[in-house]
C-alpha cells in the first residue's frame, strides 16, 4: 500500500501544508517487478538494461525494504529530487518523516554482502541488493543519489552503515567482486560514502532534527555518481545499502528517478523530400523531413522529445505530427515529416520550430530545429512580345519566370539549350518558337513568341550620283524596295565651298544648294531606310555642284545707222548660243534691239546675259579729207536735232585732247592747233544729253 503521511501545522511546530510532503510505496504495494521498477523509476535516456534482480530475483517484488518515491512541496526542496528508488536497510517508508523516532529500524534479514563487508571491513546484515546489465549509448554513465540514515549523529565513528554502487564490465579492473569497482565516492574525494566518512565532513549533509517530511537524522546532499565507459558494450552494476555490524538503525539509498542514464548521441537535420525544391518546406512542393540518426544501431527503445513551436499552425498549415521521435531496437534513424498543407492563401513565410531535448553524454541541452513554410507562387513564363527582325540578324529570346521554385530547367523547340536564354538566326519568313519551364516542383508551363524576318529595306535609287549647277535644287527622289518606306537623311561636305544642304525626312531631297567658289563642290548625303523594323543606314547619294559660267555682254550698246558694233561674249566657254542664231563667241551687229547669248562651260552649266542694242539715227562718218578740196573736208556728225547739251571731242593716240565742240553738226576741219593734223586714226567722243544720256565712242581716219 501507499503510506501518506500528513502533518498539520501547530503552535511551535514548523510544519507545511499537506501538499508538501514524502510519499513511499514500498515491497508488494507496487507491484512491479525488477525490471519495472528499474525501468520506470531509475533509467533515464541512453541506457538498455536486462538481467534485472532484487535481492536476487527477477520476479514481482515482496520486500518492503525496496520501494519508490515522490517528494514535493518542502520535501522537493530539502532533498532536491522529485521521485525515484528508495533502497533501505529496513522499511521503505520508515523514510517518511517527522523525525520523531530517534532509532527507528526494522530487521528485514536479506543477508549480507561481501563488497560491503570489504568496504566498511566489519560484518552486514539486512542488505538491500538491485543488480542489473545495461549497455550505454554513451561514453559517461551518471546518476544522482542521496543517503539517510538514523545513525547520525550519534553512532559516527562506531556504526558505520554504508552504501556501493559496484561497476564492472570491459576495461575495469576493480577490487571488488567480479572485478568490480565502486563509484559512490564523497564529493572531490576517492574515499567511499558511508556513515563515518560523511560524519567526517559536515558539509557533505544536512541535518534533520525535528524535521517534518523525513525521519532519518540527516540525509546527503545530492551527490552525483559517474564513470567513463564506452559506448555500446555490456556492463554490469550492483547498487547494495546494508546495516553494519547491527540490525537496528535504518538507513537508506534515494535514487533520483531517469537519473541512471549514459545519455545518447544523435543527430538533427532537415531532409527535403523533394531536394531540387531547397531546404524550405512548400506548400504542394516540399516536405521537410526531421531527420534523427544515432551513430549507433539502438540496442533498445530510446525516445527524444520534443515541443512544437513556432507561427505555423499544426492541423492547419501543417499535418499533426508526435510529440516525440522513438527509435525501436535495431534502429539508428528515424524522421518526423513536415507536410505542410496547400490552402491557397497568400500567407507569407511560417515557421515549425522544433524544440528537442536532448541528453547527451555530458549534458542536457535544447536543440531548435526550425523548418520555414513557404507558399507556392503559381509559375508563369513570357517568351515576350512577337518581333520582326531583319535577314542574317541573331534574335536574343529570353524566357521570364515569376513565381514558382527555381532553379528551372528551359526546354526550347529549336534548341538543345536548357537556359533561359537562347539566340537565333532564322530564314525569311515567320517562325514560332516554344518553351516549356519545369521548376522543381514538377510544374510546367509554356510560352510562345513569333520571330518574323522581314525584307530588309533597302535604297534602291541608280544610280546613286547626281550631278547638279550651282544654285539648282536636288530634286532626288528617294526610291526604296519596300512599299511606304521612310527616308531620313543627313548631309555629309565632302570638298567644295557648298552651302544650302540639311538634315530631313521624306522622299524627296530638293536642297537648292550654291557654290562659293569656282571649284566643284561634292555633297554625300547618308540615307536612312525604314522599312517594317529592317531599316538601312549607310547608303549614300552623292550630289555634285558644278560651278556656273558667268557671261556678261556690259551695258546697253547704241550706234548709229549705217555703223556696226561687235557683242563679246567672252572666250573659254563650251557653247555659245546667240538670239541670232550665231554659235561664236563674238557677233557684229548693225541694228538695234536686244540681243542675248547664253554660254555653257565643260559641266554642262548654263548663263546667259543680255544687252540693249539702240539706234540714234545719227550719222557718223569714219574717215574724212580735209585738203581744202571741197569734197568730205570735214568730220561732222548729222542727225542731232533735238538732242542737247551734246559735246565732241578728238584726241589723238597718245590720248591729247586736239578739239572740242558744242556743236558737233559744225564738224572737224581736222586742224590741231590751227594747224591740220598729221593723218592718223583719231578717237572721238561724244557726250549726249538728257534725255538720252549717252556717251559714244568710235574713231576717225584723217586722210591726205
Amino acid at each position: 500500500m501507499v503510506k501518506i503521511i500528513i502533518f498539520v501545522a501547530g503552535i511551535n511546530l514548523l510544519w507545511e501544508p499537506t501538499a508538501a510532503q514524502l510519499t513511499v510505496t514500498q515491497g508488494s504495494d507496487m507491484g512491479l517487478t525488477a525490471e519495472q521498477l528499474v525501468r520506470d523509476h531509475l533509467v533515464g535516456k541512453g541506457v538498455s538494461m536486462f538481467n534485472v534482480t532484487v535481492n536476487g530475483s527477477g520476479g514481482i517484488i515482496s520486500k518492503n525494504n525496496i520501494g519508490y518515491f515522490n517528494a514535493t512541496g518542502g520535501a522537493f526542496n530539502q532533498l532536491n529530487m522529485k521521485g525515484g528508488i528508495i533502497m533501505t536497510t529496513g522499511k521503505a517508508d520508515f523514510a517518511i518523516g517527522p523525525n520523531d523516532k530517534p532509532s527507528l529500524g526494522f530487521r528485514s534479514n536479506t543477508g549480507s554482502d561481501p563488497d560491503l563487508e570489504q568496504l566498511t571491513g566489519t560484518i552486514s546484515n539486512d542488505a538491500c541488493i538491485v543488480e542489473f546489465d545495461f549497455i550505454p549509448q554513451c561514453d559517461t554513465l551518471r546518476f544522482r543519489y542521496a543517503f539517510g540514515s538514523e545513525e547520525f549523529r550519534e553512532f559516527c565513528g562506531h556504526i558505520n552503515d554504508a552504501f556501493g554502487f559496484f561497476l564492472s564490465g570491459p576495461g575495469i579492473h576493480g577490487v571488488f567482486s567480479n572485478n568490480s569497482i565502486n563509484i559512490a565516492h564523497m564529493p572531490g574525494s576517492s574515499e567511499y560514502v558511508t556513515i563515518n566518512n560523511i560524519c567526517a565532513d559536515p558539509s557533505s549533509a544536512w541535518d534533520n532534527k525535528d524535521g517534518i517530511f523525513f525521519q532519518y537524522d540527516a540525509i546527503t546532499y545530492v551527490y552525483t555518481a559517474y564513470y567513463i565507459i564506452t559506448p555500446y558494450m555490456t556492463y554490469h552494476l550492483k547498487m547494495v545499502v546494508g546495516d553494519a555490524a547491527d540490525q537496528i538503525y535504518d538507513s537508506g539509498v534515494f535514487l533520483e528517478i531517469g537519473s541512471f542514464s549514459a545519455g545518447f548521441d544523435f543527430n538533427v537535420r532537415n531532409v527535403p523530400m523533394n531536394p531540387g525544391a531547397g531546404i524550405d518546406a512548400i506548400e504542394g512542393c516540399n516536405d521537410i523531413a526531421v531527420e534523427f540518426s544515432l551513430p549507433q544501431v539502438a540496442k533498445s527503445e530510446l525516445t527524444v522529445d520534443f515541443t512544437l513551436e513556432g507561427t505555423a499552425i499544426p492541423g492547419i498549415d501543417y499535418s499533426i505530427v508526435p510529440s516525440s521521435m522513438v527509435f525501436t531496437a535495431g534502429q539508428d534513424t528515424g524522421r518526423v515529416i513536415i507536410h505542410p498543407i496547400e490552402d491557397g492563401l497568400t500567407e507569407g513565410n511560417e515557421t515549425v520550430i522544433l524544440k528537442i531535448l536532448k541528453k547527451t553524454c555530458y549534458d542536457t541541452i535544447t536543440i531548435w530545429d526550425k523548418i520555414i513554410i513557404r507558399d507556392y507562387i503559381p509559375l508563369s513564363v513570357s517568351a515576350g512580345n512577337d518581333r520582326v527582325i531583319c535577314p542574317g540578324d541573331t534574335a536574343s529570346l529570353i524566357a521570364i519566370t515569376t513565381g514558382g521554385v527555381g532553379p528551372f530547367n528551359y526546354s526550347w523547340n529549336s534548341s538543345l539549350s536548357n537556359d533561359s536564354i537562347i539566340r537565333v538566326s532564322p530564314s525569311q519568313g515567320s517562325h514560332t518558337y516554344f518553351v516549356r519551364v519545369d521548376d522543381r516542383c514538377q510544374i510546367s508551363v509554356s510560352d510562345t513568341i513569333l520571330v518574323m524576318v522581314d525584307t530588309l529595306a533597302v535604297l534602291t535609287n541608280q544610280p546613286a550620283e547626281k550631278t547638279i549647277c550651282s544654285g539648282e535644287k536636288t530634286g532626288i527622289e528617294l526610291t526604296s524596295n519596300i512599299t511606304n518606306a521612310g527616308f531620313s537623311w543627313d548631309p555629309l561636305p565632302v570638298s567644295g565651298s557648298v552651302t544650302g544642304y540639311a538634315s530631313g525626312t521624306g522622299k524627296t531631297i530638293d536642297q537648292k544648294l550654291d557654290l562659293l567658289s569656282s571649284t566643284s563642290g561634292i555633297i554625300d548625303y547618308r540615307i536612312q531606310v525604314y522599312g517594317r523594323g529592317c531599316d538601312t543606314t549607310g547608303s549614300i547619294i552623292r550630289v555634285i555642284v558644278n560651278p556656273l559660267p558667268v557671261v556678261e555682254l556690259g551695258d546697253p550698246v547704241t550706234i548709229t545707222s549705217g555703223s556696226a558694233t561687235e557683242l563679246h561674249a567672252g572666250s573659254g566657254f563650251a557653247r555659245y548660243r546667240w538670239s541670232t542664231g550665231s554659235n561664236d563667241s563674238v557677233i557684229l551687229i548693225d541694228q538695234g534691239g536686244l540681243y542675248r547669248v547664253e554660254v555653257e562651260n565643260i559641266f554642262g552649266c548654263i548663263d546667259s546675259d543680255s544687252v540693249l542694242v539702240q539706234e540714234l539715227g545719227l550719222n557718223i562718218p569714219n574717215a574724212f579729207t580735209p585738203n581744202g578740196d571741197g569734197l568730205n573736208d570735214y568730220f561732222r556728225v548729222t542727225g542731232l536735232e533735238n538732242k542737247e547739251n551734246v559735246i565732241l571731242q578728238i584726241f589723238d593716240r597718245w590720248g591729247i585732247l586736239v578739239f572740242e565742240t558744242r556743236k558737233p553738226e559744225n564738224g572737224w576741219d581736222g586742224t590741231c592747233m590751227k594747224k591740220y593734223c598729221q593723218p592718223d586714226t583719231y578717237i572721238w567722243i561724244m557726250k549726249i544729253g538728257a534725255p538720252y544720256n549717252k556717251t559714244l565712242k568710235g574713231t576717225i581716219t584723217l586722210l591726205k
